[in-house]
């Protein structure tokens, strides 16, 4: 951890006030004074921390900055009100334990003698002198006036008002009153319910967990409140103080509960913590706490990260951060569990053993189980190596959990896992065990990883800690997120999707495919421009140190090499081309396989972030799933045959969902249309567009000549958040563009468009699209306003958008946004299909994104015949597939120059 402590002298900024009293009772000489001089110590602070100051030095001289300033006010008031009677001024919170960051709340109680609701005017005025200063020097004051009974009351009702107290400290009035309440507070509340105190806090440890992402590896971590971020930090102190009776932590060094090697580390990070959170204070001027992608550049030049490239520099400032959350996780874990257990052993060996025995301990590979934790003899690792992994092993079968003494012996073991270590049969023979225990390998894989025997049992894996990802999708660091892939894998032992559920249990070899994933991103420590060739180079090395040979070998290589081809041609390729199955399916070459790269897709996109996996990907990837199934199952000749089968059914279904009217339309429908509509459409869909062109004859019937008319037909999908616009009519200039118009006049955004052109000219756009906070369109009077400007643009002969368009914000949040600029790219390719030229955009999404970019293509002389449209965190990886006025391919070097140079500025725009 390259990160240094750096001290400074806060003895300058804590000088003592000048008198206010000597001031008088002129309250704007008092307010002119306290401005000045928080403005001059304010600034030296500020400066301190620019010039490499500590964070805690920094937060500790500002506490004490404020204390001076409240005494001095505090006692101001007393005297101007003599008749208060007792009120004695506490600091509380963050400010009780001598600590406040630039732009942190400075919580505050007054004890009173009398009830708060009994206050007299004089106390009121003593409370209010001391209050008001703080505001007008633009201080955000929390505080409580309460009595003695009133503050246990509190405290024994609401958790936060308990752990307040407990780090409350004296600041100014009458002390007695202040020691007769801790001294009732501590017998009360804390020792008299000690083990209710911690059980609770764990609890709600916990709970703040799970709501800030159960993780200490995310992408845009909360500095106080996520896993291993300040909070977790004070649940420490607090358990200390629970069981041990005091604040500082360093008892637990003398009590064996951590060792001082530890206790420095913890020291270390905390430090850490308060110096990034000073930053982004100060960087802000405001207390949001929140590592933002841009903020994480700005705080890594601020502490002088060497790196000289801003991603180096944000690489090793974050990775530092990683692995100082991950310890103050850790060593609070494991504190808290230890102290659970010195309550069940004190409960178990009580009155309370007499009526409930507790289980007696079970004896098993040398390891001792005592209900759900096991542990292992002093010396037992050091007899038998292979232990460190049985244990896991053991402890899977039996759902154990290592107790904290057992993971501090593991970690004193680490020399034994060398390269004799690695390839032993016996280890290997354990390791594949642990694999093969479908639907609970993940939280084994884990419990190895927290004490470093995964990643030093596999290096390739190892060198995979903490590391940073620079990719925009990717939502944890490489170690996390490949941890969060076996997870995704687990859970489709009993939930998830059913399809998946089923292509789980049916899985013939889980060693390969977990092993697999493990290996699947270790390439990404490589530092090799395709990722997927550093981890398939590093997967055929671990198959040579475990031996793995065969089918077996040849699986794992195959799923590490084309970890992401599936998502690639399900996501990017036009899918109703025969021809991408057929080359897709080549690449395959089997149903097992497919069946694995499917399940391995599917873990893989939901261990990225949590938008990575929706419905109408999942539609994409079971399109060409069954498509490249049907291939495997017919051969190309069948599978050509059932597909016009499947086209006669089906027209046989829509003629059931139509009236008499309406049917004469299906036979030009199915002769007319390409051929690439009807795969993978429903009865219900193609029926609705048969509908549609019925319509459009009749108005067409009656239109005037320079007329143009066009049936819009729309459809809500609640469930997967999206609505579908279909429209039908004959094509003219800018005809996408006008429709992509309107949508963005209604600030719509668009999720997905199929694009199709009949035979005889007559266009039949399906367009799904969804509102800017992510939910479907189902407000009538918004459909019926966009299918009429649809119109009106539709019949107007000179196109002119601006009129329509309302520019807004691109929905990359300006507050996420990396100080590094997000990769924005425009490619035109032809080796992605023999009849089609594709056209690669990722770009910051916005409302009209598309509508730009079809309008930059009509007027370079391109027509778009499909779109590939994803959006996912803010931004646009589509996909056009387009082709020359004439209907073939783009080829000309010199119009691919201009189409890739002339994107390049519709695609970069970012609107504030």
């Amino acid at each position: 951890m390259p990160y240094l402590k750096q001290t400074f002298s806060n003895e300058a900024l804590t000088e003592s006030l000048t008198p206010l009293s000597a001031i008088g009772d002129d309250e704007l000489a008092v307010g002119s004074f306290l401005r000045a001089f928080y403005k001059e110590r304010n600034q030296e602070l500020r400066d301190h921390h620019y010039d490499g100051g500590a964070g805690i030095a920094n937060a500790e001289a500002r506490a004490g900055l404020i204390n001076s300033i409240l005494v001095t006010l505090f006692q101001r008031a007393m005297k101007l009100y003599p008749d208060a009677g007792q009120v004695t001024l506490i600091a509380t919170g963050g400010f009780g334990r001598g600590l406040l960051n630039p732009k942190s709340d400075v919580d505050l109680l007054f004890l009173t003698k009398r009830k708060s609701e009994k206050l007299s005017k004089a106390t009121e005025g003593v409370i209010n002198k001391t209050l008001y200063p703080l505001w007008d020097l633009g201080l955000e004051v929390g505080y409580a006036v309460r009595s003695n009974n009133e503050m246990l009351t509190q405290g024994k009702i609401d958790p936060h008002a308990k752990t307040s107290l407990l780090e409350s400290r004296y600041i100014a009035g009458e002390e007695a009153p202040f020691t007769r309440l801790k001294q009732r507070f501590t017998y009360t509340l804390v020792e008299k319910k000690r083990e209710e105190f911690v059980t609770d806090r764990v609890e709600a440890m916990a709970s703040r967990h799970q709501k800030y992402g159960s993780t200490v590896f995310l992408q845009e971590p909360q500095v106080k409140e996520s896993p291993g971020g300040l909070r977790d930090y004070h649940h420490l102190l607090w358990f200390t103080f629970a069981t041990r009776g005091t604040l500082d932590a360093e008892v637990l060094v003398e009590a064996d509960v951590l060792r001082k090697k530890s206790f420095d580390e913890l020291e270390e990070a905390y430090e850490f913590l308060h110096k990034v959170r000073n930053g982004l204070h100060y960087e802000q001027k405001r207390g949001n706490d929140i590592l933002t992608l841009r903020l994480q550049g700005v705080i890594a030049q601020q502490m002088n990260y060497p790196q000289k490239d801003i991603l180096r520099k944000i690489e090793a400032f974050m990775k530092d951060y990683y692995l100082y959350t991950r310890l103050i996780f850790e060593r609070t874990q494991t504190v808290a569990e230890i102290f659970q257990l010195e309550c069940q052993t004190k409960r178990e060996s009580g009155l309370a053993a007499l009526v409930s025995r507790p289980p007696k301990p079970e004896k098993i590979e040398g390891f001792t189980i005592r209900g759900d934790l096991i542990e292992s003899p002093l010396k037992l690792f050091k007899d038998e190596p292979k232990k460190l992994l049985q244990i896991f092993h053991v402890a899977q079968q039996r759902n154990c959990h290592l107790t904290p003494k057992t993971r501090r012996r593991i970690k004193a073991s680490w020399d034994l896992i060398d390269r004799n270590f690695r390839v032993r049969k016996e280890n290997r023979e354990i390791f594949r065990a642990i694999l093969e225990r479908k639907g609970e390998v993940a939280e084994t894989l884990r419990a190895m990883h927290r004490v470093g025997v995964l990643g030093r049992y596999l290096p390739e894996f190892g060198a995979l800690d903490c590391l940073v990802q620079h990719e925009f999708f990717h939502r944890y660091t490489a170690d996390e997120h490949t941890l969060r892939c076996i997870e995704q894998l687990d859970r489709l032992a009993d939930k998830g999707p059913k399809f998946f559920r089923g292509l789980f249990r049916k899985m013939e070899d889980p060693f390969a495919v977990y092993l697999s994933l493990i290996l699947h991103d270790t390439g990404r420590a490589e530092n090799v421009r395709e990722h997927t060739d550093g981890s398939a180079m590093l997967s055929m090395r671990v198959c040579n140190r475990l031996q793995i040979s065969g089918n077996r070998r040849r699986l794992i290589m195959f799923l590490v090499d084309h970890h992401l081809t599936f998502w690639r041609y399900a996501t990017t390729r036009n899918l109703e081309d025969e021809e991408v199955i057929r080359e897709f399916a080549g690449i395959i070459q089997s149903k097992n396989r497919l069946d694995a790269l499917l399940l391995f897709t599917f873990a893989d996109s939901n261990g990225t972030n949590d938008e990575a996996w929706n419905s109408w990907k999942e539609t994409l990837m079971m399109q060409l799933y069954h498509s490249t199934r049907a291939l495997f199952d017919q051969g190309r000749a069948e599978f050509e045959a059932e597909r016009q089968h499947e086209k006669e059914k089906l027209r046989t279904e829509v003629l059931k969902r139509l009236d008499d009217q309406e049917r004469p339309f299906i036979h030009e429908h199915f002769e007319q249309m390409p051929e690439h509509y009807f795969h993978f459409r429903t009865a219900e869909a193609v029926s609705r567009h048969v509908k549609a062109l019925h319509r459009y004859h009749e108005m067409e019937s009656s239109l005037q000549e320079g007329e143009f008319a066009a049936a819009t037909d729309w459809r809500e999908h609640p469930g997967r958040g999206y609505s579908t616009l279909s429209v039908v009519a004959r094509d003219r200039d800018f005809f996408l563009e006008r429709i992509c118009c309107a949508l963005a006049a209604e600030q719509l955004n668009i999720l997905n468009a199929d694009i199709f052109t009949r035979a005889d000219g007559l266009v039949v756009d399906i367009i799904r699209v969804a509102k800017a906070d992510g939910s479907y369109l189902g407000e009538k009077h918004i459909q019926k306003r966009i299918v009429e400007t649809t119109n009106k643009l539709y019949n107007e002969s000179d196109y002119h958008p601006e009129k329509y368009l309302k520019r807004k914000a691109n929905f990359l949040n300006k507050s996420s946004r990396p100080d590094i600029s997000f990769p924005v790219r425009a490619i035109v390719r032809n080796e992605l299909s023999a009849k089609q030229t594709a056209l690669e955009v990722q770009a910051i999404d916005r409302i009209g994104l598309l509508h730009d970019i079809f309008r930059k293509l009509s007027e370079l002389g391109v027509k778009v015949t499909n779109a590939r449209i994803s959006t996912e965190k803010g931004a646009a990886v589509d996909t056009f597939y387009i082709c020359t006025e004439k209907g073939g391919r783009v080829t000309d070097e010199a119009l691919i120059e201009r189409i890739e140079e002339s994107l390049l500025p519709v695609i970069s725009q970012m609107e504030d």
